[in-house]
């Protein structure tokens, strides 16, 4: 499941364009996994720095993350995934 920025346009999923940017730089630190049988969440902190054309290219962005993975088939896989940026007071 993905949800794009509101400035994706579209309200078919399937038609939306989503945004990507690249990365210069990328530390992440985990700060708690919880286990529910095939379904494990990770929480966390990560630091990015994108590069290029992007949004905010070359300057430190710190960010939470939750990631949702899922066994299927045998295999993790990264189901759903959100990063918030964390306010800087």
């Amino acid at each position: 499941m993905v949800h794009p920025p509101a400035t994706a346009g579209g309200t078919d999923p399937f038609q939306v364009q989503i945004p990507t940017f690249e990365v210069k730089r990328r530390r992440g630190e985990c700060e708690s996994v919880l286990i529910h049988g095939d379904t494990v969440i990770v929480m966390g902190r990560e630091i990015v720095v994108p590069k290029g054309n992007s949004p905010d290219a070359g300057q430190t962005i710190n960010r939470r993350y939750t990631n949702i993975w899922m066994k299927r088939s045998g295999k993790w896989r990264l189901v759903a995934r959100h990063a918030s940026v964390i306010c800087q007071k």
